[in-house]
């Protein structure tokens, strides 16, 4: 057993400790081909490809003060999906790998615990996954991915990095506000996660986005909070509705790190008090957004986030009391927000590779409602999940798109979703562990 270990990164902390129930902190994304997959070749692949992501080769162990990675002689084994979408990875009594891949008919899944890496992070694997598996497939020249960092590049704690102690006097105190919370409906036994999914056309959703002047982040998290605003009892609408929206941070800070890096920024509007009409909601979300994302506000950002793990008494607290602080820490701050919207960004694979690949889905595991977003050619992929039979909100969502004319193809593992109800649309079956059946 190799005995190198590494620190858990900043953002990586909170992980262990909030693991709940169907909260599981596992993600999934998923890419669709358009042939089956053949499992000999992928798991070749996937061999070959975590050798190149040397860094995910981890376990989580625990020590007296702190969490912690050690190196571990572990390889991934490629199986058939049989497991319930972003079931747990995690667990204190066993040291596993961090993360797993599986397969089904033609698609491919890889699954991540968030302590392990982000969005972005995880991406990138599956990215590199994708091109030697179809470069194997098709007796295809492997081509060069995009992404080349060296191991040390890819290990880098970028949190650590740009820590700049004399930055923590400009953070300022926020107040807290309690978001309004969506009726959740019942829940689902086995801590299971409802999935539905839903492939946009990307030109046209881009199309409507331009033509309010704004983002396709911006114009998606606007209808969200709209749709949310449609399911709310007119006794709640003095609350404002707050959605959580990750930031990958080596966008505004040069990193080539393969763990997390991400931010969160929250993005708020009370019904109650502003206009209800879209074109306000589009306006107000693009400025504070704007405001929000500035290099300025996100150096702060990480100056706050990181200056909590360099005090002192964070440092010689013992790991069962960080536990428990960062678990209440953590329920609290999840007081102030409705749900979550994570818009990764574009997928991509080498142009040989690009006729073999169909679309990426990206997905995560919540114990309210969360929203993921991936692109991929024109498909624009968003994903919804929650532990609740309630998909109002969902509903409204893509309905809000279908009546712009905007076609959508959904996909769920419910059986409470009646595509019928949005217009231009048309409806399949997830099966019950989330992999597509033909209806």
């Amino acid at each position: 057993m190799n005995d190198k270990w590494i620190k858990l990164d900043n953002a990586a902390k909170i992980f262990p400790a909030t693991v709940s129930g169907p909260d599981t902190k596992v993600f999934r994304f998923s890419c669709e081909l358009f042939e089956d997959v053949d499992c000999e070749i992928l798991q070749s692949a996937v061999t070959e490809a975590a050798e190149v992501f040397d860094v995910y080769n981890y376990v989580l162990k625990k020590g007296l003060f702190w969490y912690y990675f050690e190196k571990s002689d572990l390889r991934p084994i490629v199986e058939k999906e049989n497991n319930p979408v972003c079931g747990p990875l995690y667990s204190k009594e066993m040291k596993e790998l961090l993360y797993s891949i599986s397969y089904y008919h033609n698609r491919i899944n890889l699954e991540v615990f968030h302590a392990l890496t982000d969005g972005t992070g995880a991406l990138m694997f599956l990215e590199c996954i994708i091109s030697k598996y179809l470069s194997k497939a098709h007796n295809i020249a492997e081509p060069e991915l995009s992404f080349d960092a060296s191991n040390y590049e890819k290990e880098d704690d970028s949190f650590y990095r740009y820590y700049e102690e004399d930055k923590k006097e400009k953070h300022q105190k926020t107040k807290h506000r309690k978001a309004y919370k969506p009726m959740g409906g019942t829940r689902f036994t086995d801590n299971r996660m409802g999935v539905i999914t839903g492939h946009i056309d990307l030109n046209a959703v881009l199309a409507q986005a331009h033509e309010n002047n704004t983002t396709l982040t911006a114009y998606i998290t606007s209808l969200l909070l709209c749709a949310v605003k449609d399911t709310m009892p007119m006794r709640a609408r003095n609350l404002p509705v707050v959605l959580t929206i990750p930031v990958n941070l080596r966008k505004h800070f040069s990193s080539s790190s393969a763990r997390n890096f991400f931010s969160t920024v929250n993005i708020e509007y009370n019904f109650k008090n502003n206009p209800s009409d879209l074109k306000n909601v589009v306006e107000k979300v693009s400025r504070s957004l704007k405001t929000k994302l500035s290099d300025e506000s996100l150096e702060d950002l990480l100056s706050q986030y990181s200056s909590v793990e360099n005090n002192i008494f964070a440092r010689v607290a013992p790991l069962v009391m960080k536990d428990v602080c960062l678990k209440i820490a953590h329920d609290y701050k999840m007081k102030e927000t409705s749900g979550t919207f994570s818009n990764i960004g574009r997928a991509s694979v080498p142009k040989e590779l690009e006729p073999y690949v169909k679309a990426f889905d990206f997905c995560c595991a919540t114990k309210s409602i969360q929203a993921c977003a991936v692109s991929y050619g024109n498909i624009f992929s968003v994903s919804f999940t929650s532990p609740y039979d309630n998909n109002d909100i969902q509903k409204n969502f893509f309905r809000k798109l279908t009546e712009k004319g905007i076609h959508v193809e959904v996909f769920t593992n419910l059986d409470t979703l009646n595509a019928k109800s949005l217009n231009n649309s048309k409806e399949r079956k997830l099966s019950d562990n989330g992999s597509k059946k033909k209806k």
